[in-house]
């Protein structure tokens, strides 16, 4: 009875954790979905400001304190994204041994959990500390723009609908 309930418990750990794990990762720089944000994106668009200082009027200083926001929030995300990896490797290898108690499943997962949120935090940060270096106007100009790029996708998006089974109307295209 014992075993079963551990085997169940094992089971159901391990179908969260793979979709927890398959919906958390993204890349780099991808659609992350922070407290606020709508699904159309916007807030992630902050850590692209630099490629944008002239449309905003960024300066040389802000330009280089953008940019080194960027690499020191890269780096860390690196070595989060590291021993994240790390950590599922050592859940799988838990997982796979039917003598694991419970508790020690949880506690892995709860790491591979942790590291996932650290890395949603540390972006945050970043992009909040980018945010910081712009002036008022700066930020308004560059929520102007996002606002006009996201349209611009949805405008793409409406003029080029997928067919039947996510294939495009042209032909073109692969699914």
């Amino acid at each position: 009875m014992r075993r079963t309930k551990t085997a169940a418990m094992a089971g159901l750990v391990a179908v969260i954790l793979v979709i927890g794990i398959a919906v958390a990762h993204e890349p780099f720089g991808g659609p992350q979905k922070f407290p606020g944000q709508h699904q159309g994106g916007g807030f992630q668009q902050w850590d692209k400001v630099d490629k944008l200082a002239d449309e905003i009027g960024l300066n040389d200083e802000q330009v280089e304190k953008i940019k080194e926001i960027r690499t020191t929030m890269a780096k860390d995300i690196a070595d989060l994204k590291a021993e994240e990896e790390k950590a599922e490797i050592d859940l799988k290898n838990i997982m796979d041994d039917p003598a694991v108690p419970s508790s020690d499943i949880e506690k892995a997962v709860k790491k591979v959990l942790n590291l996932e949120n650290e890395m949603k935090l540390r972006k945050m940060e970043g992009m909040l500390a980018i945010r910081d270096v712009l002036t008022v106007e700066q930020r308004t100009q560059i929520r102007e723009l996002i606002r006009e790029k996201m349209e611009q996708q949805r405008e793409l998006r409406r003029s080029h609908p997928r067919g039947i089974q996510g294939e495009h109307p042209c032909g073109k295209h692969g699914k």
